[in-house]
């Protein structure tokens, strides 16, 4: 016989008790001590709490807000007063309405946040970067205790309402930029975000707060909504499914376990460098390439939208890559959507990478300060403004024409400035030739598509424009028999060798026009 004691006991254990059934407070993994929120944009603080909980949130000593937990999810969020920049530190003290539980953040500063996504290039760590480039990375830490650092969790199986984080907000630390025996591999931070976010802080000394959210091998249909991953479809036989480290996935599941659940947090901008796991392979380039210039604009749309918010945004244009196994004009057709999209997109700047391959590591290249620079004035001109368009991007072309006798290129005469198009001279092809690409004249002649590189030597320079020389350009004129038979193009493969350039030392992107018999052609001389 089983005692009343024993009964008693086995009731307890079986009944579940009022205690474990509760949803204590919590805040969002993405919030925390030493967090950067927004300025000038009401900064939102969330989380979850028992459905019906009133929770109260202290800013400082004097400022109090409330709101109430949702009566089905607990869900609750409380949108801050905008405010200006902060250098000074101030608390936040969050409780529910059960008196039980109080969360307090100390540090927190008001500033400007950058969300940096993609993928490998983005998510490098920065010991893998140039020795040189390490050791500025490095130094004067002490000096950019205003920018922090979190890095979210890449994890595409995460399909809760809430991140999981790898670093929670911090302070830059040898540990947490070039690792230690506590913080693994994967959880270092990003050196091109890092390197941007230090030149961003030198450049106004406001607060930052830079959030690593990136995924390596992962295409940009992991990163859609569902809904835009119908919008967009790949060309068949390619689906929209993946692989991530042997894993099959489907599409939007990096935007479900990290975009979806970071979105009430305000940010000044998106910088953005992927590309690479779209590359198109032989057989399907235009397809491809319209499929990227598509899901682009289309991703960039949804996350605005979802933020509820038209933050800036910085589009990285894929650097110089050996060509492997992908088609040659693959390379071109993706970097010119990429162009596309983002000219196409408001608030948006593209920067370009063509210069900056690195032979010794084509597909990672580990020289990232210049490029950051590059980024760094694309935020000033989004978020400041102060910065012209030709100090922003380079020359931007527009369209060719044949006149008297020369092939003449005309460029948007805002990305070039007051001094016009510098020319370079080509640089040595560090990789195979026929990888490399510069400026070149395509003719169909015969029937038969001919290519001829242009010389340096064979071009000068008028203001916002390359005119070709007289005798090359109207020998293959002639030839092509004019009309849509004669391109002009530059750059226009996988590895480029730039030698067009704007007062402000920035490379001309990619570019390939028909070469228009009269200036009566158009010309989009309104980029």
């Amino acid at each position: 016989m089983v005692s009343i004691g024993t009964l008693c006991c086995i009731l307890l254990l079986l009944t579940p008790s009022v205690q474990s059934s509760q949803r204590h407070l919590s805040l969002a993994s993405a919030l925390g001590s030493n967090m950067v929120l927004q300025r000038r944009v009401p900064a939102r603080l969330w989380g979850w709490s028992e459905p019906g909980d009133t929770i109260t949130i202290t800013v400082g000593s004097h400022e109090v807000h409330t709101a109430v937990a949702d009566s089905v999810s607990g869900a609750w969020e409380v949108n801050l007063p905008a405010r200006e920049a902060n250098s000074s530190g101030t608390t936040v003290g969050i409780q529910s309405s059960d008196q039980n539980t109080h969360i307090l953040l100390t540090d927190i500063l008001f500033g400007d946040v950058l969300l940096c996504s993609g993928q490998s290039n983005m998510e490098l760590p920065t010991i893998f970067v140039d020795r040189g480039e390490v050791d500025e990375l490095l130094s004067r830490l002490e000096d950019f205790t205003l920018i922090r650092l979190l890095v979210v969790e890449r994890n595409p199986f995460n399909h809760g309402p809430d991140i999981g984080v790898l670093v929670p907000w911090s302070l830059p630390s040898p540990s947490s930029l070039v690792g230690s025996q506590t913080v693994p591999f994967g959880n270092w931070f990003s050196a091109l975000c890092w390197a941007t976010g230090r030149a961003r802080h030198e450049s106004n000394n406001l607060p930052l707060g830079l959030i690593q959210a990136d995924a390596g091998s992962t295409p940009i249909q992991a990163w859609l909504p569902p809904d835009a991953a119908v919008a967009c479809r790949r060309p068949a036989p390619w689906t929209d499914d993946f692989d991530y480290w042997g894993t099959r996935l489907p599409p939007s599941s990096f935007f479900d376990s990290i975009i979806k659940p970071l979105a009430p947090m305000r940010l000044a901008a998106v910088v953005w460098y992927h590309g690479e796991s779209n590359l198109p392979l032989p057989g399907a380039e235009e397809e491809e390439a319209a499929y990227y210039r598509c899901a682009l604009a289309t991703m960039v749309s949804a996350w605005r939208l979802l933020w509820a918010q038209e933050w800036g945004l910085v589009t990285i244009q894929l650097h110089a890559m050996r060509r492997r196994h992908y088609s040659p004009t693959g390379f071109a057709l993706l970097r010119q959507a990429q162009h596309d999209s983002s000219a196409a997109l408001s608030n948006t700047h593209m920067v370009t990478a063509i210069d900056l391959g690195d032979p010794g590591d084509d597909l990672h290249p580990k020289y990232k300060l210049q490029l950051a620079q590059r980024i760094t004035w694309s935020l000033e001109g989004l978020l400041s403004s102060t910065l012209l368009a030709h100090e922003t991007s380079g020359p931007v072309a527009v369209g060719a024409q044949f006149r008297s006798g020369r092939i003449i290129i005309h460029f948007a005469p805002a990305t070039v400035g007051s001094d016009g198009i510098v020319l370079s001279p080509a640089p040595a092809c560090p990789v195979e030739a026929s990888d490399c690409v510069g400026l070149q004249l395509v003719a169909l002649e015969g029937g038969v598509v001919q290519v001829h590189p242009v010389r340096t030597q064979h071009v000068s320079t008028v203001g916002a424009t390359l005119v070709m020389a007289q005798e090359a350009a109207t020998e293959r004129m002639q030839e092509s028999e004019g009309g849509d038979r004669l391109f002009v193009q530059y750059c226009w493969g996988p590895w480029p060798l730039a030698t067009i350039f704007n007062e402000a030392g920035l490379p001309a992107p990619p570019f390939r026009f028909p070469v228009a018999a009269s200036r009566s052609a158009a010309l989009h001389t309104d980029l």
